[in-house]
């Protein structure tokens, strides 16, 4: 995962970068990279260090978003009540947009941002950090 692999191979946790504007942001954790890989705290030290943006707490930010590859296939009612679950903690948060690092838990929790019409969005934190970056004469 290239968060960890700047701060804990690289030894990078501040990239310089400046966001346009004030943005409030929340961590989602996927339960692959958390579990499996034990990542959490490189992506957040990242964000922390940019500036322009505020981390604000997301509940269970943790708990599965229901996707996991074909889970959400082979049982999409339980698959489906677990993206409500997330949904409703998402639309608690302080937070416009969530953060994950995970494209699956991305795109499974777009979907049902979506279809509620809410105004709240996931993005890639890759999209994030890349957002900060000096624009034309700035770089």
């Amino acid at each position: 995962e290239f968060t960890e692999y700047l701060v804990d191979g690289l030894g990078i946790s501040d990239l310089h970068l400046a966001l346009p504007k004030q943005e409030t942001f929340a961590f989602h954790d996927g339960c692959h990279g958390l579990r499996l890989l034990g990542l959490q705290g490189a992506a957040r030290t990242l964000l922390d260090n940019t500036q322009n943006a505020e981390i604000a707490d997301l509940n269970e930010n943790d708990v599965c978003c229901g996707f996991g590859g074909l889970f959400a296939v082979k049982m999409p009612n339980v698959s489906n009540a677990m993206l409500q679950t997330k949904i409703q903690n998402i639309e608690a948060s302080d937070a416009p947009t969530i953060v994950t690092g995970d494209a699956s838990c991305l795109t499974q929790m777009n979907g049902g941002l979506s279809r509620k019409g809410s105004q709240k969005r996931v993005r890639h934190i890759a999209d994030v950090l890349a957002s900060g970056l000096p624009k034309g004469d700035e770089a």
